[in-house]
């Protein structure tokens, strides 16, 4: 055993160098990865309302991020104290930016340049967006309910 299987890790070896720039290494791909799928979908972005293009690149991020199996990953993270991502369907980007920018300084490095002109949707920006999003798209929450379904049948 490496003592990474441990119910307890000490400070130390949370901040372990080694285990601390693999999780950097891991997040940066992540979010080169949901920066890629905007890239990939730039046409489609540019045809969408302003008012739009900003929960369009968010929804990108989220499917990128999601494409991946980051179970491990978000385990890892929790043990050295940081967000395990996994509620940052509002504000994907942001999320990254943040849980690098942490690892970035835990490691002694610089923080990271943001290589995305764009500022992408923030905390309570997103939360907010998302919610009027799903009323627009879904109609208003149920009384009694903060949950809507969804189902989809083949023709």
């Amino acid at each position: 055993m490496d003592g990474t299987d441990r119910e307890f890790m000490g400070l130390e070896d949370a901040l372990d160098r080694v285990r601390l720039d693999g999780l950097a290494a891991e997040v940066d791909r992540l979010r080169r990865s949901a920066l890629q799928e905007e890239a990939d979908h730039r046409g489609l972005l540019e045809t969408l309302a302003p008012e739009q293009l900003d929960s369009a690149r968010n929804l990108l991020h989220y499917l990128a991020i999601r494409r991946h199996d980051i179970r491990d990953l978000q385990q890892r993270l929790a043990r050295v104290g940081l967000s395990s991502l996994g509620r940052t369907e509002a504000h994907v980007l942001v999320a990254l930016d943040r849980v690098a920018g942490l690892l970035a300084l835990a490691r002694g490095r610089p923080l990271p340049v943001a290589d995305d002109p764009s500022r992408p949707v923030g905390f309570r920006e997103g939360v907010k967006r998302l919610a009027a999003n799903a009323t627009q798209l879904l109609g208003p929450t149920p009384a009694h309910r903060n949950v809507r379904i969804v189902v989809t049948l083949p023709t």
